[in-house]
């Protein structure tokens, strides 16, 4: 929990760095996803339409995809240092975290941070 604090530190103060653990914490097709119609808004970026987040991830899974697990995990402080991280890593809005993670995912983070209904009336207007 440490190294995710210390990054998320790092990530806020630095935006040359915080661009380099972005890139290095998503691949280039979680970064360039856009949202369609079609699209379950609750899945992340290039998820299969079966995937349950609380499924346990197999030995050897992506560091973003136990990012986007952890989100919607019991342990509270370990949801909350993720959450931070992953939203100081998309430049600190809510939409582009919605983005990047999937709706279900972020919900109850954003909800926590009294920004869910913000993120809603936004992507209401566009």
């Amino acid at each position: 929990m440490l190294l995710l604090l210390t990054l998320q530190k790092i990530s806020a103060t630095d935006a040359a760095l915080c661009t380099a653990v972005r890139a290095a914490l998503f691949p280039p097709d979680w970064l360039s996803f856009e949202f369609t119609k079609e699209r379950d808004p609750y899945r992340p970026p290039c998820m299969e339409p079966n995937w349950d987040p609380n499924t346990p991830l197999p030995v050897g899974s992506p560091v973003h995809l136990r990012l986007v697990q952890r989100l919607t995990c019991t342990n509270h402080t370990l949801k909350t240092v993720v959450g931070d991280l992953l939203y100081t890593l998309s430049g600190e809005d809510a939409g582009e975290l919605v983005r990047l993670v999937g709706l279900g995912s972020a919900a109850g983070w954003l909800s926590e941070r009294g920004m869910f209904s913000a993120f809603q009336q936004t992507a209401q207007a566009s």
